[in-house]
């Protein structure tokens, strides 16, 4: 098993490599090269390191659905690339623009695409020597990204949230008009409207609540015995009763 390495600097790519094959070449009396598929592996922050691989040779183990180690090859590592390297299309690297930092120049991003670092989130993962091969203000590109992501992800939070409680308002508008429809007593839509009581029938006074038992369901004998406990679980038993047939 390989060490685990961030996967954000990594920058794999797939090409076909021709290598020369004297063998074959003087069987044939002509040159004759074999191609192969390969990965090339380079890592932001690092210019110097390459890698290269054949594509379906192993690049780790991990367990399958069963739990039992599968071998895991650098086509299926870096599955996205490889399909498009397949397919003949470009082997773009996944993520947010370096453009998308106000203070980042098209100079500095040509600076930092030489170092194999082309995206917000492959800059905001250096560290160690290879975020001293920025140089100076690295840490500071860095940070910058690093805020970038934490404003972005806030936004994205905020979206969320606003469309989480959009479809929560539009399935109660939709089950009040469900429960209208049927002549379902309103508490039923009390209770979804207000998932933080108790109780819908909390707010009820006692006479209120055998009132809205005896509208609901006439074939209930109240005991005039019951305090407001009973009376609110038998409102509550009724309540989930019509709920269920209203659904």
């Amino acid at each position: 098993m390989r060490p685990e390495v961030n996967k954000e600097l990594v920058v794999a790519t797939f090409e076909v490599l021709a290598t020369y094959n004297p063998q074959k070449t003087k069987e044939a009396g002509r040159p004759i090269f074999d191609e192969q598929d390969v990965c090339r592996i380079r890592f932001a922050g690092n210019k110097h390191t390459v890698g290269v691989f054949p594509a379906h040779e192993v690049f780790t183990h991990a367990p399958n659905e069963f739990g039992f180690e599968e071998p895991v090859t650098y086509a299926m590592q870096y599955n996205d690339a490889f399909r498009k390297f397949k397919a003949g299309d470009a082997q773009t690297v996944s993520g947010t623009p370096l453009k998308a930092l106000p203070l980042v120049t098209p100079g500095k991003v040509l600076e930092l695409k030489a170092l194999n670092v082309h995206t917000v989130e492959t800059l905001a993962a250096l560290d160690g020597n290879n975020l001293k091969m920025l140089g100076m203000g690295g840490r500071d590109l860095k940070n910058q990204a690093i805020a970038y992501l934490e404003q972005a992800e806030g936004l994205s939070d905020a979206v969320r949230l606003k469309e989480e409680l959009a479809s929560r308002d539009a399935q109660i508008a939709a089950l009040t008009a469900k429960v209208d429809a049927m002549g379902v007593p309103q508490p039923v839509v009390a209770e979804v409207a207000a998932p933080l009581k108790k109780s819908p029938f909390d707010d009820f006074e006692d006479a209120d609540i055998v009132n809205w038992i005896k509208d609901a369901d006439r074939s209930i004998a109240i005991d005039g015995r019951w305090g407001r406990k009973k009376l609110i679980e038998v409102a509550e038993e009724l309540n989930a009763k019509i709920a269920r047939k209203a659904a």
